[in-house]
């Protein structure tokens, strides 16, 4: 089981954590039916951090920042958190953004979906393109994370 808050983290631990409960907080607007890829480049736009931020520390960082702010009432989903993750992690190389949705024959079903971020084709950290049920996604978008370009093609820094 992941551990959420550790009262032992450094101060790059904590640094990280407010920054990706940044990123979590600019997600939400994907509640209202903002278009992804137009939330994901804002966030991206958002990143204050320092570059080759570590996989797994990343990962904990968002997965505090969600469990923290999703106590203050913000939404804690899959989609939101692989969304922070990607625009955290925007600076590696390879690092998409995987929609999925499991088909339905029934026209009044719920639509069920999933989320999940790759680097370099391996899903972080074990997570899959599965539902909670364990049934299986069709993967119907993937999305690339990328700060953005300045007209020299410096990375802009946020």
């Amino acid at each position: 089981m992941l551990t959420v808050w550790n009262p032992m983290l450094s101060f790059r631990e904590v640094l990280l954590t407010v920054h990706a409960g940044r990123l979590v907080a600019a997600a939400q607007p994907i509640r209202q039916g903002r278009a992804v890829p137009l939330v994901l480049e804002q966030m991206c736009r958002l990143r204050a951090h320092p570059s080759s931020v570590d996989v797994m520390e990343g990962h904990l960082a968002v997965e505090r920042a969600a469990a923290r702010l999703g106590r203050l009432g913000l939404v804690n989903t899959c989609l939101i958190r692989s969304l922070a993750l990607s625009a955290l992690l925007a600076d590696q190389d390879d690092v998409q953004l995987h929609l999925g949705f499991r088909p339905s024959s029934s026209p009044k079903a719920v639509l069920a979906g999933h989320a999940w971020v790759t680097l370099d084709h391996r899903a972080i950290p074990n997570d899959s393109a599965t539902l909670a049920e364990g049934q299986p996604c069709e993967e119907v978008a993937v999305l690339t994370a990328r700060r953005p370009k300045t007209s020299r093609g410096n990375q802009v820094r946020s």
